[in-house]
């Protein structure tokens, strides 16, 4: 171990995690001006007292919150071509939390384009080849739709991931937003997915439901007892077949409930007649 120059270290080019979190960045801060760097960080070697990060990034900034000017590190010799240094670097972050799954995507894409298959990505990163593409095919969706997923809005799941992918973009950012709204499960996802999309066509539940099924029987919602409770029988039958049908076309069928629905205008039309 030595003690190098905090400004002579400058940050890998290749670094895979793209955001520090401040807050968390200034308790580390508070933690080694109390009780000093634990861990060293490891920089190459890259020219006359000049080095590049390869493990401890969070360190060395907090090391420059705290106004140091020296601070200790282990340091390689060797060099390192720029898919080591990126290889080095996504070794280093993975194995701590923090890492989001957007920040995991673009190095795996990184890297693949660097080594030339997502199986060789999996073997030099040590995971499998299905969490290398899970993670890559986040990169195919609009940014909005990653941010979601980065956030957890929507359920990283890799057939909810498959089945997204899947749509025409219209109809996937619809089911995209009806899904952050109401909190959707995988599940309820996966079947409004099938709805729009078999064989090419929109298809919906073509099973019909009873009159008299209450709301959330079976997990599904009567429309007819939630506008009309006293008053459905004084409808005809064809106007209720018309409204159960429409009710179950709708994309937030499967997540519908009095208070998910009642700006409803099917609801508004069925109170008037």
């Amino acid at each position: 171990m030595s003690r190098i120059a905090v400004h002579n270290v400058s940050v890998n080019p290749e670094q895979p995690r793209s955001n520090i979190d401040e807050v968390d960045l200034n308790g580390l801060a508070l933690s080694m001006d109390s009780s000093g760097l634990i861990q060293p960080i490891t920089v190459d070697r890259v020219g006359k007292n000049k080095y590049q990060l390869v493990d401890g990034e969070r360190r060395w900034r907090a090391a420059q919150l705290l106004g140091w000017t020296m601070i200790d590190a282990h340091i390689r010799n060797n060099g390192s071509r720029s898919d080591n240094l990126l290889l080095d670097a996504m070794v280093a972050n993975i194995q701590k939390a923090g890492m989001s799954i957007l920040d995991e995507a673009r190095a795996y894409q990184k890297l693949m384009e660097v080594v030339g298959s997502g199986t060789k990505v999996a073997e030099l990163v040590g995971v499998s080849v299905a969490t290398v593409y899970n993670r890559i095919d986040l990169l195919k969706f609009n940014r909005q739709i990653q941010t979601w997923f980065d956030q957890r809005k929507l359920p990283f799941s890799p057939s909810v991931i498959s089945a997204l992918k899947n749509l025409p973009e219209e109809e996937r950012m619809a089911v995209a937003v009806i899904a952050v709204r109401f909190k959707s499960r995988p599940a309820s996802i996966l079947k409004r997915c099938k709805k729009i999309m078999v064989d090419g066509a929109p298809a919906y539940d073509p099973v019909p439901r009873k009159k008299t099924e209450i709301e959330f029987e079976d997990g599904h919602f009567n429309i007819l007892e939630f506008a009309r409770p006293d008053t459905q029988g004084d409808l005809s039958d064809d106007v209720q077949d018309a409204a159960l049908k429409t009710c179950r076309k709708c994309l937030l069928y499967e997540d519908a409930s009095p208070a998910n629905c009642k700006q409803c205008p099917l609801v508004e039309f069925l109170k008037k007649i």
